[in-house]
């Protein structure tokens, strides 16, 4: 796979109707004020400071990020080490890992920590920080394990896109390594030189974790990477410089916890710090947007950016091409294709520059243009700039348009409507206008009124401004987004099309059952009721369940619900995203000392939104008080389950006692079963992140507890 790297930091394009458009993030302002004028090791704990204390989101939180801040342009995941076409989500839609396969190249993906966990005794919050925690190729992560980066020249191994396991050539370290393509080099130093900067106060004691660390890491908080280890992350940041990949995924990571990589945002921190010699710096805060359609002889309105400039060794160069032209002021005869920002004392203070676009001839067509900012020794700095110039006597059609996002909508319905206009000046033909991947338009706001494709008619070449309705329809229930275009034509004209774009999802409709379909017990004050479904609702759900029968008991004297029953039906309202959810039921104290307190009898009720499974009905027997001494209590005795939530393995344990025990997912199916005594570690490795009920028993006592595992 061909990936795209950029050479410039492109700030922001916004083409609003009929170009493409690309914009990248911006930094928050401010947020490195405090790093200004810093060099050396002094500029690494200030940079320390600011990306501190980031909001862990913890590890199984990695796999829904991953879907925003590593998927290629085709949707597919961004895996460093093979370059595989591998899919997002779990079998049989998806190759996330699972605890199985990936033992061929291309089969599973899952979360690669460039920086190896054991090298930080797997603690968090590093073990689940994705600025270094990737996901890549399974088969290829466990092929590098915890080996050293390094550069290769005699594999032993060599992955499908060229990654290779062998002896380093970098002297200073002759020890099995792993090295990544160059294409991808650059990512990971800055990747090591986030870790050596935001966990600056834990990282010296690593180096004594593991022998592969050991080389790497020289124990000191400041320098951090042996020498030999340092040269070649540098190396590496300065051969393979920050790429849109990196932009786009530093952005998606400080939504998703709240703190950035200062060396995607700023490589030449980088220089400053292990070098000692503050860097030049140009900073430029942008967002303009596209300069619409102007005609040959005039000029657009004017927009405006911001400039500024430290530790500078000259002066600020600022020029612009195609037409584009800049000025300190918003007065017309001030604009020009060139200015000079004059540095005091190394600094250039926040500045404002005006744009337009003058078209300097009268063909139809888009013009691509770019405003570049130079000072010697710092970074330069490029905004991408568009405009239409536009030939009066040429046909043209003119769209005013401000579509946003449809949102997401379910397979089978349609969004609102939005709506832009059309208009058509010197044409020869009538504007054809069509759309595609369930987008349709019409010319009313009437339902049987939208279609893929509709003609305006002109009079005498002209289209008079026409409004165009656009609405969203779903062709598949397959989730995600979809991106659509809106094409306008007409003989001689210049296509125009308007990006548009909306997420499909199939409306899910789950199968709740019982999670037992019954239970005696002692009387108790309070009961718990689980219910189970295969698959979470998308939105909060009603459950109503119906008091069949209470054998003895009657609601409000011996017993009530929570919710409350109305009429014998109680709603339940099952939160969204959840596969589990309770009711309860509390027992009068005055049962305690009953002989045969009586029977609860529970029933699902069919209701749109839900099907109901096979475990239905539910069945409460209370157990009379000559039966109580008889039963050991589970809950009062030295009985434990831990940890919970597990990843890997679960601890039970009930000293002195011999018990069986069972694992089960939540429709029933038995996964795991054994016979132990005392204390028993339980592998759990094989099960998927999900929820699981685990029954304990034996001629005593029994009882279930709900386990996670992530």
């Amino acid at each position: 796979m061909q990936n795209q790297k950029s050479l410039r930091v492109i700030l922001a394009t916004s083409l609003l109707s009929f170009f493409s458009f690309h914009c990248l993030a911006q930094i928050p302002a401010g947020y490195y004020d405090n790093a200004n004028g810093q060099s050396g090791y002094t500029l690494k704990t200030t940079l320390h400071n600011i990306i501190n204390d980031h909001n862990d989101q913890g590890y199984g939180a990695l796999w829904g990020l991953y879907e925003n801040s590593d998927k290629r342009a085709d949707g597919k995941v961004w895996d460093i080490y093979s370059d595989c076409d591998l899919t997002f989500g779990v079998d049989p839609v998806g190759d996330q890992d699972e605890g199985s396969g990936g033992t061929v190249e291309c089969d599973k993906f899952n979360r690669e920590h460039t920086f190896p966990q054991s090298w930080f005794d797997k603690s968090n919050p590093m073990r689940n920080d994705p600025f270094h925690v990737l996901p890549t190729d399974k088969r290829v992560n466990s092929v590098r394990g915890n080996f050293a980066y390094g550069e290769v020249s005699n594999p032993s191994f060599t992955s499908l896109n060229g990654s290779k396991l062998g002896p380093n050539t970098i002297s200073g370290h002759s020890g099995t390594v792993f090295e990544p393509i160059d294409e991808y080099k650059g990512d990971i130093a800055r990747g090591y030189l986030y870790m050596a900067t935001r966990y600056e106060d834990l990282i010296s004691g690593w180096e004594n974790n593991n022998s592969n660390g050991d080389a790497m890491l020289d124990g000191s908080a400041d320098q951090v990477y042996e020498d030999w280890a340092l040269n070649m992350l540098l190396s590496w940041h300065n051969a393979d410089p920050v790429s849109q990949k990196e932009i786009d995924r530093n952005e998606a990571i400080y939504d998703f916890q709240a703190n950035r990589n200062p060396f995607i945002d700023h490589p030449e921190y980088v220089a400053s710090i292990w070098s000692g010699t503050p860097s030049p710096i140009i900073d430029v805060t942008a967002s303009l947007t596209d300069f619409g359609i102007v005609a040959f002889g005039e000029v657009s309105d004017s927009q405006s950016y911001t400039v500024s400039g430290a530790d500078l060794t000259n002066d600020i160069n600022i020029t612009a091409t195609n037409g584009f032209e800049v000025s300190l002021t918003d007065a017309a005869q001030d604009f020009a294709t060139s200015i000079i920002l004059t540095q005091s004392s190394g600094t250039v203070s926040t500045t404002t520059i005006f744009v337009r676009f003058k078209p300097e001839s009268d063909l139809n067509g888009v013009v691509n243009g770019v405003i570049s900012h130079t000072s010697t020794g710092a970074n330069s700095t490029s905004i991408d700039v568009s405009g239409f110039e536009k030939n009066e006597n040429a046909p043209n059609i003119d769209i005013t348009s401000s579509l946003t996002s449809f949102g997401a909508i379910p397979f089978g319905e349609v969004s609102d409507t939005q709506s832009y206009s059309v208009a058509g000046f010197n044409l020869t033909n009538d504007i054809s206008i069509t759309a595609n991947s369930g987008f349709e338009i019409s010319l009313t706001d009437v339902d049987q009124d939208f279609t893929t494709s509709v003609t305006l008619t002109h009079s005498s070449g002209t289209v008079s401004t026409t409004t165009i309705f656009v609405r969203f329809k779903p062709e598949s229930d397959l989730n995600g987004v979809v991106n659509g275009t809106i094409s306008h034509s007409s003989a001689g004209a210049t296509d125009q099309t308007i990006n548009v774009t909306g997420s499909e999802y199939d409306i899910v409709i789950p199968e709740v059952n019982f999670s037992f379909s019954s239970r005696i017990i002692d009387p108790v004050s309070q009961y718990e009721v689980e219910l189970f479904a295969d698959i979470a609702p998308n939105d909060d759900l009603t459950i109503l369940i119906e008091n069949t029968n209470s054998t003895e008991l009657t609601y409000d004297e011996h017993f009530t619900t929570e919710p409350i029953l109305n009429n014998g039906i109680l709603e339940l309202t099952w939160p969204a995203g959840e596969l589990n959810t309770t009711f309860s039921i509390n027992l009068e104290t005055t049962l305690l000392n009953a002989t045969n307190p009586g029977t609860l009898e529970f029933q699902l009720v069919s209701e749109a939104g839900y099907t109901i499974g096979t475990n239905n009905q539910f069945v409460l027997t209370l157990r009379g008080d000559e039966t109580i001494t008889s039963t050991i209590d589970i809950a009062s005795s030295d009985f434990r389950v831990y940890p919970n939530p597990a990843n890997t393995n679960i601890i039970v344990d009930w000293a002195q006692h011999s018990f069986n025990y069972l694992i089960a997912d939540l429709t029933g199916k038995v996964l795991k079963m054994g016979e132990v005594s005392d204390v028993v570690d339980i592998d759990i490795s094989i099960l998927k992140p999900g929820n699981y009920l685990l029954s304990i028993f034996n001629n005593e006592a029994s009882v279930a507890r709900r386990i996670s595992v992530y």
